[in-house]
């Protein structure tokens, strides 16, 4: 990704490769004036996991929800293992409530735009790892 300055600069090119990456420039992007694009001369080996759906926020306006940007599945990044069997209890609930069409964020319920919930399984190249694990080459896979 190439972060935008408010004048049009390139102002920093970076490769969103861990969560703690993610969140910083999701961070990042939401101040005032400053744009992102994807840097189409980088390349990117797997495609991630992609849970996201359209809703209508309070003022009528359409917005995209991305599943990792929901204050409970980041904190659980966050804390990573130290989560009790009630926090496991609001993840699963998250994802009931997805199965409904609706989601929940700061105490208000949005419905999910019908027939916008996206669910992506992340792309896997076992013959990379297996190529790269066990020092095979590629033609004995």
């Amino acid at each position: 990704m190439q972060i935008i300055t408010p004048t049009g600069d390139v102002e920093q090119t970076i490769v969103l490769d861990t969560m703690e990456k993610y969140y910083a420039f999701k961070d990042r992007i939401d101040l005032e004036g400053t744009t992102y694009r994807v840097d189409i001369k980088t390349p990117r080996n797997l495609k991630p996991s992609l849970i996201r759906w359209k809703y209508l926020d309070e003022n009528g306006v359409e917005r995209y929800m991305n599943i990792f940007d929901h204050p409970v599945i980041k904190n659980a990044f966050k804390l990573k293992g130290k989560l009790d069997a009630n926090y496991r209890k609001q993840v699963q609930q998250i994802f009931n409530d997805l199965h409904k069409g609706i989601f929940s964020i700061n105490g208000v319920t949005y419905n999910i735009v019908s027939g916008s919930l996206e669910n992506t399984e992340a792309e896997l190249v076992m013959s990379n790892i297996y190529k790269d694990i066990f020092g095979v080459d590629s033609e004995s896979l």
